[in-house]
C-alpha cells in the first residue's frame, strides 16, 4: 500500500498557493493556475531550503488520495512530470 503522506504541495513551500480548507481533502489553489491550465509550475517560496527528497513519489489525484467524493469522476488523466534540482544542496 502506497504512503498517503502529502508532501507537497504545502501552502508555507509554494510562491502564490493557498490552501482550501475542506475537511476530507487538501485542496489548494494557485495564482495563475485554472481548470484549463497545461502546466502547473511550482516554485519554492524565497528562503526556503530545496525540499530534499528520495525513493518513489507517488503523484494523486486528490479525490482518490482521501477515497472523498470520486463518485462523480471517470475516465483516465495522464501527468508528464518534470523535476528540477536545486541549483545548489
Amino acid at each position: 500500500m502506497a504512503k498517503k503522506e502529502v508532501i507537497m504541495p504545502k501552502e508555507d513551500q509554494v510562491d502564490g498557493m493557498t490552501r482550501e480548507s475542506h475537511a476530507h481533502a487538501h485542496w489548494y489553489k494557485m495564482n495563475g493556475v485554472g481548470k484549463t491550465t497545461r502546466t502547473l509550475p511550482m516554485k519554492l517560496k524565497s528562503g526556503m531550503a530545496p525540499l530534499k527528497v528520495s525513493g518513489e513519489l507517488d503523484l494523486w489525484y486528490n479525490e482518490d488520495l482521501t477515497g472523498g467524493t470520486e463518485s462523480d469522476n471517470a475516465g483516465t488523466a495522464c501527468y508528464e512530470v518534470a523535476v528540477h534540482r536545486a541549483l545548489s544542496c
